[in-house]
Parts: C-alpha cells; structure tokens; sequence
C-alpha cells in the first residue's frame, strides 16, 4: 500500500491518494479534506465505493 499527495479534481486543494495491489491491479482511493470528495479508481478507471469494497473483499487472500 502506497500513497501521495496529489491536487483535488473538484477544488484544486492538496488531496492523498492511497493505492493498494489487487489481484494485480492498482485500486486507488483519493480523498480530499477540504471539500470532502473522495473516489475511487480501479486500473485506472472510476469506480463507485461498493465495486472497490467488492474487489477488496473478493481477493483479500491476494492482495500484494
């Protein structure tokens, strides 16, 4: 599990990215204290909260 500081797509505020290796793919959670957006990225591609909790718990014996 990794993460950066990156900028917020809706405000431009300093936001934290958290990525972590599922089955060998990036999921990415990022998250802004400003104005309070948080997403999340699965390979690259939007994806609603309930998909990212789907695939954590799907392969939470593979995670890398």
């Amino acid at each position: 599990m990794s993460h950066t500081t990156e900028r917020c797509a809706t405000c431009g505020q300093e936001a934290v990215a958290i990525a972590m290796h599922v089955d060998g793919t990036d999921l990415v959670m990022r998250s802004c204290d400003n104005c309070d957006t948080r997403t999340w990225a699965l390979g690259g591609a939007p994806i609603e909260l309930d998909t990212a909790l789907d695939e954590v718990g799907l392969r939470a014996g593979r995670r890398r």
